[in-house]
């Protein structure tokens, strides 16, 4: 059976973000359970899911893992087993460590996945994220995008305050589809740090970095570093 693969980002920032405050992270390990949990109790007894956890410390890695699977009375083994869990160190390639703390620690990280992920396809989402449906139903969306689109996304419900956004509302990176594979021929990472890097200062959050080509009369950009194709919106 063909599990979904959800990629996770957990950063227990040492630095404040732009904001000047840290992030709550026993918050965020609390989220990530919430979010785990919600996916295991819409799936199928016979469907599995494959979380990928990329984390600055292995420990946080293993208190996750410890709760679940050691955790009996708020886990069930039924649960669990459709579970598979693995770690992935947080470490940004060679030459985009100065993307870390734009908006809040490491939130820019998922541009990097490409690189990092050895896979072809992930989803990845916020920490907040609750699952109300089968996320079986959302993996199969990857076999729908268009033969040119590196990611799928949604539109947002309202506009971001502090960065230009594509359309009436800009997009919504909280829940996301990349087909990294596409992304990796297209020679992402690359053009997404030439790009990024005159600009960076200005990007409050990292889907201000991932809609640029959406926005070019709004901010110039040189057309020829960006990918060919961005987005696939839904």
């Amino acid at each position: 059976m063909d599990c979904p693969k959800l990629a996770l980002i957990l950063c227990d920032a040492s630095s404040k973000s732009r904001s000047g405050r840290a992030d709550p992270f026993d918050r965020q390990i609390n989220q990530t359970l919430t979010l785990i949990k919600s996916i295991l109790i819409t799936m199928e007894k016979d469907e599995c899911v494959h979380v990928i956890l990329l984390t600055n410390k292995e420990a946080h890695f293993e208190k996750i893992k410890f709760e679940i699977f050691g955790n009996t009375k708020k886990w069930d083994v039924g649960f669990t087993r459709r579970l598979r869990l693995e770690f992935v160190p947080l470490k940004y390639p060679p030459g985009s460590e100065y993307l870390r703390n734009v908006y809040r620690p490491c939130s820019s990280f998922g541009l990097f996945l490409p690189d990092v992920l050895p896979y072809d396809s992930v989803i990845t989402t916020d920490t907040d994220v609750i699952f109300l449906r089968n996320i079986h139903h959302l993996w199969k969306e990857l076999s729908k995008l268009n033969s040119s689109a590196l990611i799928g996304v949604s539109k947002r419900d309202y506009p971001p305050k502090g960065i230009p956004y594509y359309g009436k509302n800009g997009i919504n990176p909280g829940v996301m589809l990349m087909n990294l594979t596409r992304m990796r021929n297209a020679g992402w990472t690359q053009k997404v740090v030439a790009m990024s890097k005159p600009y960076h200062r200005h990007v409050a959050a990292a889907q201000g970095v991932e809609v640029r080509r959406r926005h070019m009369r709004r901010i110039t950009f040189p057309l020829e570093t960006l990918p060919p194709i961005l987005i696939q919106l839904y």
